[in-house]
């Protein structure tokens, strides 16, 4: 194991959903995931990062089919620009038991984003982020005619002001779907949101996040809302014999 390459075998790295985006993989699961277990290779260079996992969910057992996700997300730094590659994919299915149908979700994204340092006292950072999406979904694979294929584009402009991150996001999708992402993005309608988030550590291992968002579709005549406040911690025990 090196700085640049780890090989991981058990208990996976699941850092921000392994950096992947919430249409892929939702922000929810950070709260409602178990931990990952399975295989990853993780690349760390200046001009290339990669995250790569298999991950099993559930084996296939009488009460359930196997269930298992894998995917790649690479991302390319090239000076004030980040290229971007994402593959993801969740399987339903083994051989044992046949309880359930055999589906499977399939999602290839790809996206550039632009940087900006900005001097002064109030703005410190600003950036653009333009992003697409196309996926196909099996619900039956005995049943071809269910399956569909879809995509979606993201776009998304923000800039840094104090310690607050201030952002404006519009999505427009056709047909959709993703298995393990925020279901939002399932909306065929323009969907635009913005909001405020802040980002404090404390103490180097503490974490106190805040957000406030406002939601949009294109088609309705209100906003909603939403907003979380959380705290993250890392606790380090010594165990000595």
């Amino acid at each position: 194991m090196g700085t640049n390459f780890n090989f991981i075998f058990g208990s996976l790295d699941n850092a921000l959903r392994h950096g992947m985006p919430d249409a892929i993989l939702s922000e929810d699961l950070e709260y409602t995931r178990e931990s990952e277990l399975g295989f990853q290779l993780k690349l760390d260079y200046n001009h290339l990062h990669s995250d790569t996992w298999i991950n099993w969910n559930r084996l296939d057992t009488p009460a359930h089919r196997e269930y298992f996700d894998f995917g790649n997300n690479l991302r390319i730094p090239v000076w004030l620009f980040v290229f971007s590659l994402q593959f993801y994919a969740s399987h339903h299915g083994g051989q044992l038991y046949h309880t359930g149908p055999m589906r499977e979700n399939f999602i290839l994204g790809a996206g550039i984003e632009n940087t900006y340092p900005l001097p002064g006292p109030c703005f410190n950072k600003a950036g653009w982020s333009l992003h697409a999406f196309g996926d196909r979904d099996v619900p039956d694979r005995p049943d071809p005619s269910l399956t569909t294929t879809g995509y979606g584009f993201l776009g998304e402009l923000w800039f840094n002001i104090f310690l607050f991150r201030i952002y404006a996001d519009c999505w427009l999708g056709n047909n959709f779907i993703t298995e393990e992402g925020n279901p939002l993005y399932r909306t065929e309608k323009g969907w635009f949101f913005c909001g405020f988030r802040n980002e404090k550590s404390i103490a180097g291992s503490s974490q106190f996040i805040s957000e406030v968002r406002f939601h949009r579709y294109s088609l309705s005549r209100f906003w909603e809302y939403q907003y979380r406040i959380e705290f993250k911690s890392l606790f380090n025990f010594i165990i000595k014999e």
